[in-house]
């Protein structure tokens, strides 16, 4: 299965996740990510945005933290519920994969 378009964006790269309930999709638009709800079928952009487009997205296993990723090696680590930005780091380079332990 391809993803092509999330509400009128298009994807071009970043890895696509779900989230810890199986309710939401996120998915990388550039420098941004989208949340796709599944249950009410609608879309919303996050409240933040990378330095550059965005490589990698990772959820935390209790579904509260989103980390993000983008090319350069900058990184955003965010608050799911409240989506406030807990920390910002950068990996002084191009991350290949990215995951919560």
């Amino acid at each position: 299965f391809e993803l092509r378009a999330i509400c009128g964006s298009v994807h071009n790269s970043g890895n696509i996740i779900f989230s810890a309930d199986g309710k939401y999709i996120f998915s990388p638009v550039s420098n941004k990510v989208n949340c796709l709800d599944l249950s009410n079928n609608s879309c919303t952009t996050l409240p933040f945005e990378a330095r550059s487009n965005i490589s990698h997205i990772a959820s935390s296993p209790d579904g509260e933290r989103l980390i993000v990723v983008s090319e350069d090696g900058y990184s955003i680590i965010v608050a799911l519920k409240t989506m406030i930005v807990l920390a910002y780091c950068n990996f002084r380079g191009k991350v290949s994969s990215i995951s919560f332990s």
